[in-house]
């Protein structure tokens, strides 16, 4: 079992799904890197071509709270694809079942 250290538009209301490649980086940035909420979704726009929503910019906290828990959701669910990139970015850690 794996437990997270540290721990495009949908149509809906206007909001804008993030890929778990986006999301993962901007928690690696957080959490490996020491950035704030804030600047960690402003590097991660950056490097993914993207401008940051009104709410990346006036809540990051918040956006950074919902990544963190959609990500963690998947590596409940066992999705290889997630954890696989969490493995990567050296953000997960083994856990005695």
């Amino acid at each position: 079992m794996f437990v997270l250290k540290g721990n495009s538009s949908n149509g809906q209301n206007g909001k804008v799904e993030r890929t778990v490649e986006f999301k993962i980086r901007v928690l690696e940035l957080k959490i490996n890197k020491g950035e704030t909420s804030k600047e960690a979704l402003r590097i991660a726009c950056s490097e993914y071509d993207c401008t940051p929503t009104k709410a990346m910019v006036d809540h990051p906290a918040s956006i950074y709270h919902g990544y963190k828990k959609s990500i963690e959701k998947k590596v409940d669910g066992n999705d290889k694809k997630t954890i696989d990139l969490l493995i990567k970015a050296k953000l997960v850690e083994e856990k005695e079942d």
